[in-house]
């Protein structure tokens, strides 16, 4: 099962228990920054993409396309656990449920260009998280989310995988 939402999202420092891993994850031009590893994070704050990528919520851009948003966005995400299914990826975690905030940017065309992530379940690995974030950066390569916009865009939101 997977449980999505769709926020807006804005920057802010939060905790985390994981310590620091491998840096950046890089494919073609799809990049995946990992909250848990602050070499990653501090890599990510600098390249400051919440001013040049407007966030899909924003009414400024949205124009009253909530619900295409949202669908688009579901779709991507249930295209990644079908990815990570067929991966046969494993959390190697006895939660029930693993929580994983997630913004993308993407380029005009839909196709992700940045991808930052936070594993929120503190009994998640960095091994896992270093292998999830891999895995994000094959799909980045492979998919993009069902919408074009006249600028780079942004949309946030937190999953829960079941495990």
């Amino acid at each position: 099962m997977l449980t999505l939402l769709c926020i807006q999202c804005a920057s802010k420092d939060t905790e985390s228990t994981h310590q620091e891993s491998n840096a950046v994850s890089t494919a073609d031009n799809n990049r995946v920054y990992s909250y848990n590893n602050k070499a990653a994070f501090k890599t990510f704050e600098a390249l400051q993409l919440d001013s040049t990528h407007a966030n899909l919520l924003d009414p400024r851009i949205a124009k009253d396309s909530y619900q295409e948003v949202q669908q688009a966005w579901v779709q991507l995400h249930t295209a990644l656990g079908t990815f990570l299914t067929e991966k046969d990826f494993k959390w190697n975690s006895s939660d029930s449920a693993i929580r994983v905030v997630h913004k993308i940017y993407f380029d005009t065309t839909g196709h992700i260009r940045h991808h930052f992530i936070n594993v929120v379940t503190p009994s998640v690995s960095d091994t896992t998280i270093d292998d999830f974030t891999k895995l994000l950066m094959e799909f980045g390569s492979t998919h993009q989310v069902a919408l074009k916009r006249e600028v780079p865009f942004a949309q946030c939101g937190r999953t829960e995988y079941a495990n």
